[in-house]
Formats: structure tokens, sequence, C-alpha cells
């Protein structure tokens, strides 16, 4: 409990939405999403709000491979799980996340073809210890993925080890 989670806990109000996705586009679910994000934002007093698919510290677990282009696993070793959550809205601002490079994801990022996605530094630290993370490609699953499947550290997710994952 004294060990600082990495985000803002206090002023924080959560909730729950159980809709049954399948039975909308992604488009449809955009829409839902972007006007939910507007109408609670425009409250009074919300300074940001935001969307994830798996509150922090709620048990649920989110935990899948990633496969970054040009590191190849030694033989026996194992895909590495990391925990990855879909996230919308000003998500990363209402949780008060700190960045050390690059930026956060927008709005606007649901809206690209390009996948790009956010890491947190032990992500980094693990698959680029020499470089920078930004501008390099990785796939969610245990295999790489044809180039339009591809996330590119900027936006559309935040993967992570201790953090989480978020994607859009």
């Amino acid at each position: 409990m004294a060990v600082s989670p990495g985000f803002q806990s206090d002023h924080i109000l959560t909730g729950h939405i159980l809709l049954p996705w399948a039975h909308y586009s992604e488009a449809a679910r955009l829409t839902f999403v972007e006007s939910l994000m507007d109408k609670i934002g425009h409250l009074p007093g919300v300074l940001s709000a935001g969307v994830v698919n798996n509150v922090p510290f709620s048990g649920n677990t989110g935990k899948s491979a990633a496969t970054v282009m040009g590191r190849v696993r030694r033989p026996g070793e194992s895909p590495r799980g990391h925990y990855s959550y879909g996230v919308a809205g000003d998500y990363f601002r209402a949780m008060s996340f700190s960045l050390r490079a690059g930026r956060f994801l927008t709005a606007d990022d649901s809206r690209r073809s390009e996948r790009v996605c956010v890491v947190d530094e032990d992500f980094a630290r693990y698959y680029w210890p020499q470089v920078s993370a930004i501008g390099q490609r990785l796939w969610e699953g245990s295999e790489a993925g044809k180039d339009a499947e591809a996330f590119t550290r900027r936006r559309r997710c935040w993967w992570g080890e201790t953090s989480g994952a978020h994607r859009r």
C-alpha cells in the first residue's frame, strides 16, 4: 500500500458498463465511446475522462504475448506475457500517468489506420535496452503478423510488464 502504483489513485471515479459489443460494428463502438467521453467530460467537476477495458488492480487479467520486430527468441524461450488493455478518451491524463518520451493516445488515434502504441518503461528496457522505443514495431501475440497489424511505438496501446498495456 505504500508503493506508488504509477498513477493517481485518488479523486478517481470508476464505473462498469456491459454492452454486447459483438452486435455492433467497430464504427458504432467508436461512436458510442466518443459520445460517452464527450458527455462525461462535460459534467461539472470532471477534469478528464477515459475508458479502459480493465481497471487497474481489479483482479482481471489481460495478459498476452507480444512479438517485437527484430527480436529472435532463443531456442526453448517462451513468448513473454504482457498486460494489454484497451483505452479511449483521455485515459492517461485522467489517471495522471507520467510520460517519458513520445506522446499519449488521443481520440484521433482511433480514426487512423496506422496501429501505434505506448509502452511502459519495463517493456522498453527489456526489448530495446540500447535504443529508443519510439518507432519500434510490435505485434500482439506470439508471432509477427502482417505489416498492417503491427503497432508502432507512439500511440494506440500501452504495453507493460507491471503497469499494463493499453491499446486503441
